[in-house]
């Protein structure tokens, strides 16, 4: 398998010290998913979008009513993807573009960046 073009400035070692970066965001939604098993391993898992062929959205919900949104655009296109009116984004916690939290609308319609993935807790 040929190595990509860009791999000097894209690689892992290169995100080792970016707030924003895939590398980051996947290491918190993991820390998450340890300390949180009720929802991210035993929770429900709700699909938001079957028919989406950009965009992976689910809801994850514990038992205890604990409600966490994930969205991953798998594109290299940014996307307008409609947050479906049952779910309640309280505010959007990581994702791999800001270095804070994201800043998206927590209702209706939001921008999902290239190859971006999004994690939030829901109200």
């Amino acid at each position: 398998m040929r190595v990509n073009d860009d791999w000097e400035t894209v690689n892992a070692e290169a995100q080792m010290n970016e707030d924003a970066s895939v590398r980051h965001f996947w290491q918190d939604a993991l820390a998450r998913r340890k300390t949180k098993k009720d929802v991210f391993v035993y929770g429900d898992f709700q699909l938001l979008d079957e028919e989406g062929k950009k965009i992976f959205a689910y809801v994850r919900e514990s038992e205890g009513g604990e409600k966490w949104i994930v969205v991953l655009n798998f594109s290299g296109d940014e996307v307008s993807w409609e947050l479906p009116g049952s779910v309640k984004v309280e505010r959007w916690e990581v994702g791999n573009y800001e270095a804070k939290t994201p800043t998206k609308a927590t209702s209706g319609k939001i921008t999902v960046r290239a190859w971006e993935g999004l994690l939030g807790r829901c109200a």
